[in-house]
């Protein structure tokens, strides 16, 4: 096999590793990952390509071509990763959230916070000048707040629990996955506040099949269609809806927040390090600072290994 060509497979399925890390925590999203590696753009048009003429393809009795439509290559690859690190990592992230969420939570916040400025520097326009849609201009700032107040009313939420049915683990998946798609927009954490986190991360530690089938195609499901939207923004709105995932980013810093009320759940509540302290736990501000500054340093290290046109690129028709 070209060695290059190995080595291409393996940079992608470890790409795929970190999204399915990230996808376990409540609160970052693999769609992060995927943006900070350099593959979001080449993830979601894959995805969108999923469709008739693929089918078509294959109907005519070309598999070659339809696996190059769809870059199955890539796909496969990025989803060996994703579920090798699901099945793998799942006791361990379930853990060191439970146990270390401070340390766990300030390392997932200096990967946002990199992350923001890295896409900061490669999509502002240079000063708060304006975006052309639709006739009307919209200012860069606008694009960046619109998506900030979402992903903060998002980390508001209050669902109440509904029973575990086929229909709403379907359901579950198909929003969880769709939003894990948007950079700074946890799946995770809407699983959470459905009351579907726990019983999708049991069914994953114990191989319950059925549970995992049914999660699975509402997952699917939701990737083929939400896909097919965000291509089409990126395509025609290139820039605007880049400082909008922006703003996603910059909300979801409130969710990763270190030092919070309780371990789990959407009622958790932020503190300051000092009333943390209050609380009978200790807040670990150094070791806290020393993993925030390892997430920054991640991502630089990850910048620093791509160049702006490999990590952010327009999706060609």
């Amino acid at each position: 096999m070209n060695m290059a060509l190995l080595k291409s497979w393996l940079g992608i399925f470890l790409r795929g590793c970190a999204m399915g890390a990230a996808d376990l925590v409540p609160g970052i999203s693999g769609g992060t990952l995927a943006l900070i590696t350099g593959i979001y753009e080449r993830l979601i048009n894959a995805i969108a390509n999923i469709d008739i003429s693929a089918l078509r393809i294959v109907l005519k009795g070309d598999i070659k071509a339809a696996w190059r439509h769809i870059d199955g290559s890539f796909l496969l690859a990025l989803a060996c990763g994703i579920l090798t690190s699901i099945f793998v990592l799942a006791h361990l992230i379930e853990h060191l959230v439970q146990t270390q969420p401070v340390l766990v939570w300030s390392f997932f916040s200096g990967l946002v916070l990199a992350s923001i400025i890295y896409l900061l520097r490669i999509v502002w326009p240079g000063s708060l000048g304006t975006l052309g849609l639709g006739g009307s201009g919209l200012s860069a700032l606008g694009f960046i707040i619109v998506g900030a107040v979402l992903a903060l009313s998002l980390s508001q939420l209050r669902l109440a629990e509904l029973p575990l049915t086929t229909v709403f683990i379907f359901v579950g998946g198909f929003i969880a996955i769709s939003a894990m798609l948007l950079p700074g927009v946890s799946g995770s954490f809407l699983l959470l506040m459905l009351g579907l986190y726990q019983p999708t991360l049991a069914a994953v530690t114990s191989l319950d099949f059925a549970y995992i089938a049914i999660f699975g195609l509402g997952a699917a499901s939701g990737f083929v269609v939400f896909s097919r939207i965000i291509r089409y923004l990126l395509r025609y709105f290139h820039e605007p809806t880049l400082l909008f995932i922006t703003g996603l980013l910059i909300g979801s810093l409130y969710t990763t927040w270190p030092w919070k009320s309780a371990l789990e759940g959407a009622a958790a509540s932020n503190l300051s390090p000092s009333a943390y302290i209050q609380t009978g736990s200790d807040a670990q501000v150094g070791p806290a600072l020393i993993c925030l500054l390892l997430g920054f340093i991640l991502v630089v290290a990850i910048a620093a290994a791509g160049s702006k046109k490999d990590a952010i690129t327009n999706i060609q028709s």
